[in-house]
């Protein structure tokens, strides 16, 4: 029997939580095309708008069903120790840094505030997308505590 930690116990219950918010809004845009369709069919026409939110939600659903299967934990702290391109391995040696840990209840918050300065400063879409995922991460963490 393989025994885990009470941190991958943790870790894999954190997993679940994300895989279930992305199975929740793929249901939610399949239902909405379901719907209208439903209605389209039912009035035997299709508006132009029936039309694009149906295709919309299907497009959403299967992007849900897509960024779920290619997402991992955004920056864990194994991948920031030991790849070459994580944030801690670019600081430059006397560099001062801020750690932002997922259990610290501020630290979501603090993250996404930063991506929307980033944001209004120019950074690029893709390093804005990932402050807020990490956010989003950050915020279902498990066991999150007011700093002391």
């Amino acid at each position: 029997m393989i025994e885990a930690s009470e941190r991958e116990y943790l870790m894999l219950e954190h997993e679940l939580t994300l895989a279930r918010e992305a199975l929740r809004i793929a249901i939610r845009h399949m239902r909405a095309a379901t719907e209208e369709l439903r209605l389209a069919h039912e009035n035997r026409r299709t508006t132009f708008v029936s039309f694009w939110v149906a295709q919309r939600a299907v497009r959403l659903c299967k992007e849900a069903v897509r960024n779920h299967q290619e997402r991992r934990p955004a920056m864990r702290a194994v991948d920031e120790l030991t790849r070459a391109d994580s944030c801690l391995a670019k600081a430059h040696p006397d560099e001062p840094i801020f750690v932002l840990l997922a259990r610290d209840v501020l630290a979501a918050d603090i993250v996404r505030e930063w991506a929307t300065r980033a944001e209004r400063a120019g950074a690029r879409a893709e390093k804005i997308a990932e402050a807020r995922a990490l956010a989003d991460s950050m915020e279902a963490y498990p066991d999150r505590k007011v700093p002391t």
